[in-house]
């Protein structure tokens, strides 16, 4: 069974690597890239001296935050499933973000829902992604697990966007990159039902991984590639007068200094 399951997952992720090179030879080739390009320029430092709420969609997001946000009219970003809890808050992201591998050909009943200023998404995701109307930006996105120990980050989505185990670190790029200097995560718990230490080791500590739960078999979570990613992210924003702060309501988040969320309005 083990190894009916291997020679499956192998052949799942040969066709998505194989659609991906397609989707960027036919983003390549469609009118909409110079759309794409053209919107990427138009937000570069587009916000500079305002700050942004990075949305993630761990239990601790509450719906009342976010109409907060919407209320004092804050940049925000968002991404993934996030459209579940729009039944609850008039709150929407000005922003919006998909680089997950299996996500990104699925967006179907997010994208038309989000109505976002613009979404920013794989150039692998474009076939599947092209026929939306609304603002795209389709992106250079690096992946690879050499950055786990090298890092890098973007502040010119022009040149590309690097991902590293969280959707998180995609959207600091993407506020960097629109000259916001002041960034506050919310909803970022850092904790997940199931959980795959660096040695390989399963842990389960049962509870919900995100706002509108998980499933029990859900894929365990890298979550000590993700604090690579944070403090990787922390250490540039020192090194750049950049401020990132974690205004999540608990969790296990701790690169970043913590703030209060309530005292931010």
């Amino acid at each position: 069974m083990k190894i009916l399951s291997s020679i499956k997952n192998t052949l799942s992720h040969t066709r998505r690597r194989l659609r991906g090179v397609f989707s960027k030879m036919a983003f390549a080739r469609s009118e909409r890239k110079k759309e794409s390009d053209e919107l990427v320029a138009s937000l570069h430092n587009a916000h500079t001296g305002r700050r942004a709420f990075i949305v993630c969609n761990g239990p601790s997001l509450r719906a009342a935050d976010l109409t907060r946000i919407h209320d004092n009219a804050d940049i925000s970003i968002a991404s993934n499933k996030i459209h579940q809890i729009f039944t609850q808050t008039p709150w929407r992201p000005t922003y919006y973000c998909a680089f997950d591998e299996v996500l990104q050909y699925h967006l179907d009943d997010i994208l038309p829902v989000v109505s976002a200023q613009a979404s920013f998404l794989r150039r692998e995701a474009f076939t599947a992604t092209r026929r939306f109307s609304q603002p795209i930006a389709w992106l250079r996105a690096y992946g690879s697990r050499s950055l786990l120990d090298t890092p890098r980050m973007s502040t010119d989505l022009s040149q590309g966007i690097f991902t590293i185990a969280t959707v998180t670190y995609a959207m600091i790029q993407v506020a960097l990159h629109m000259g916001i200097r002041e960034i506050y995560i919310i909803g970022c718990d850092n904790k997940y039902a199931r959980e795959v230490k660096q040695d390989g080791t399963i842990v389960t500590h049962g509870g919900p991984s995100y706002f509108a739960g998980a499933k029990p078999d859900a894929i365990p979570a890298s979550t000590w590639e993700m604090n690579r990613a944070f403090e990787n992210a922390a250490r540039y924003a020192a090194a750049n007068g950049i401020s990132i702060f974690n205004a999540t309501r608990g969790g296990y988040l701790e690169a970043f200094p913590r703030v209060d969320f309530d005292t931010l309005f």
